[in-house]
This record gives C-alpha cells, structure tokens and sequence, in this order.
C-alpha cells in the first residue's frame, strides 16, 4: 500500500480522506441506527398494543366462545326438548285427525240426510204451491164470481124497484085510459043528440070538453118520471128504438099541442105507452132469464159461509121469479129504461170492484207466499241445527 502513494503526504491525504469519509459513514450509521432504534421502538410499542389488544380480543373470543358453548348446550337441551313436544303433539294430533275424520264422515252422512229431507221439503213445498195456487184460481173465480153476483143483485134489486114503480105508474095510466075512454063516449053521446037541441047541446059538450081536456092534461103530466125514463130509453136504445121513440115522441107533441081535438090524441099516445111499456117487459123477462144462471149458486163451492149467501140469493131469486109470474098473470109489467141503459155505468163499476178486488187478494197471496218461505227456510235451519 505504501507502494501505491508517491509519498507520505499523499498517503495521509489519502487517510484523511478516508478517516473523514468514515467517520461520515459513522454518523450516517449511527443517524441509521439511531432512526432504527427509534422505528424499532415505535415497532415495538405497536407490537405491544397490538399483542395488547390480541390478547384482550382473544379473553374476548374465548369468553364468547364459552357463553356459545354454553348457549349450544341450551340448545341442544332445548331440541331434544322440542322433539320430545313434537313427537307428542304429532301423536295427539293423529288422534284429532282420526276424531275429525270421523266427525267428518258423521258430518257428510248428516249432510246427504239433510239434502234428502231437503228434497222432500221441496217436494212437499212444491206440492203446497201447486195447491196453494189452484186454490188461489178457485178463489180469484170464486171472488170474481161474487163481486159479479154482488152487482148482479144491486141490480136485480134496482130493477125490482124500477118494475114496481111502473107497475103502479102502468096502472095510473089505465086509470087515465078509462078515464079519457068514458070522456070521449060522453062526447060522442053528447053529439049525436037531438038537432032541436043542438046548441044547447053543443055548448054542454063544449064545457064537458074543456073540463075534460085539463084533467087529461093534468093527468098527463101527473107522470114526469115515466116520460123522463122513456127518453132517456129512446135516446141510448138501438137505430129502430129510437125511430120509434122519436115517432112516439112527435105523437106525443102533436097530441099536447092539438088539444082542441078532444079524446084522439091522448089516447093514442097512452096506447103507445102501454106497446112500450108491454116491449120493455118482455126486455125484462129476457134480461132476467140471463141473470137467473148468473144467481145460482156454484156446485163446487157449496161451503157453510156461502150457502147462507147463495140461499140468500135462492129466496131473493124465487121471490123475484114469483114476481114476475104474477106481473105477467095480472097486469102488464115494464122494466125501467134506467135500469137496462145502466150497462156501461154497471160494467165500469164492476171492473173497478174487481180490480180492487184482484189487487188486495195479489197482496194476500204475495204476504202468504212471504210466509210461507220465511217458514219453510226457519224449519230448514232448525233441522240443520239439529
């Protein structure tokens, strides 16, 4: 090494040099170990706090560790309880299934039990509405029947008035009929007399005359209500009635209006009166041998409330065929124009009559069938209860 340096200043240089540099390499390594025991230091207190923190995490873990053991234990404890319970509810509900199939085939036979009585009660229901309605027809007949027989009685009964009053009307018109008969005998008598005495005679017939004439013409008009009702007939009868009673009107006129003529007139119109009144007799007899089938009493509604009424109907019916009998045995009879021209009037109030009637008889029917399923739906949930 000596041999390499020229001389012994270039080799101290050469030391110094090296001295320098390595006493710089000393402190950098000691700067070097320096940081290195600081970073070691700082290591290590990490390493302590986290072997710190490790062993606490670990005290941690091996207590939760214990508590799950222990928790497993419980629940190992816990399933084979649960399978235990288990294990016996299955067999207890073995049991109920078994009980409940039972119950459910009891159930399903009941049920078909209860479809069958069901399917009678239907039957039955049926059949009750089957007669319920048949009934129901009977009676809507029987009803329309009596109300018919009810307005046939008020006018058999008007009518009976009617004929009664026409017959003492018909026999006042006979009265009069005699009466202007004796008058104009008297009159004749009093013209064929002596010719000596004809002005003496004349003058007598004259006063006889005069005082025949008013008491003709106050017996004419003594009967209002009888040309009243011969009006109203002639107005509302059919074309050939009333070409007569407009005939028998105009001979009516011309015999009030020609009273000078003495006796001619006024019988003829008291004769046209009594052909009238002998046409509408004979328009009754008719008119009550329609009504008489109308008056019997049906055969098949012979019960104990309707016979009083149709015996009642029987006697008023014989009483009235009596009458008859006896009208057409004695003096002439005539039923009232009114009467026979009420038709309409009749047939109008017989419908009202029947439709009030129909109307509260649907009501019943329909409040019946009302009941009659709120009963029958009461006796199916009874028997379902049952």
């Amino acid at each position: 090494m000596t041999d390499s340096f020229a001389n012994a200043a270039d080799e101290i240089e050469y030391y110094k040099n090296l001295a320098r540099k390595t006493e710089d390499e000393l402190h950098e390594t000691r700067s070097m170990l320096e940081d290195f025991q600081l970073s070691s230091r700082e290591l290590e207190e990490e390493l302590e706090k986290e072997i710190d923190s490790t062993e606490r995490r670990y005290n941690e873990i091996r207590i939760r560790n214990e508590a799950m053991k222990q928790e497993v234990e419980d629940w190992k404890e816990k399933y084979h309880q649960a399978v235990k319970e288990s294990n016996t509810n299955i067999n207890q509900l073995s049991r109920q299934l078994e009980v409940l199939k039972q119950q459910l085939a009891d159930f399903i036979k009941t049920r078909r039990e209860l479809e069958q009585e069901n399917d009678q009660l239907e039957r039955t229901e049926r059949a009750a509405t089957w007669s319920m309605q048949e009934i129901t027809t009977k009676y809507d007949a029987a009803v329309e029947r009596m109300a018919i027989l009810e307005n046939e009685v008020s006018t058999k009964a008007s009518l009976s008035e009617e004929v009664q009053r026409l017959k003492d009307e018909l026999r006042d018109a006979n009265v009069e009929l005699e009466i202007m008969k004796a008058n104009q005998a008297g009159l004749e008598r009093s013209n064929n007399s002596n010719n000596s005495s004809l002005y003496n005679g004349s003058t007598s017939s004259l006063a006889e005359g005069k005082t025949a004439r008013p008491s003709i013409g106050s017996n004419y008009e003594a009967m209002p209500s009888l040309r009243a009702r011969l009006a109203n007939n002639s107005t509302l009868q059919r074309s050939a009635s009333r070409q007569a009673s407009s005939g028998s009107s105009a001979t009516r006129a011309g015999g009030v209006g020609a009273g000078a003529v003495p006796g001619h007139n006024p019988v003829q119109v008291v004769q046209d009166m009594v052909g009238r009144v002998k046409s509408l007799e004979a328009r009754l007899v008719s008119c009550r041998s329609l009504v008489t089938p109308l008056l019997q009493p049906p055969p098949s509604y012979s019960t104990t409330p309707s016979t009083g009424r149709n015996s009642w109907q029987g006697s008023q019916l014989s009483t009235s065929t009596a009458g008859s009998d006896n009208s057409r045995h004695g003096s002439p009879t005539a039923t009232s124009p009114n009467a026979l021209l009420g038709g309409p009037k009749v047939s109008r109030r017989t419908s009202l009559l029947l439709q009030q009637h129909l109307q509260q008889h649907r009501e019943q029917r329909e409040q019946q069938k009302l009941r009659e399923q709120q009963r029958i739906m009461a006796m199916a949930e009874s028997a379902i209860s049952t």
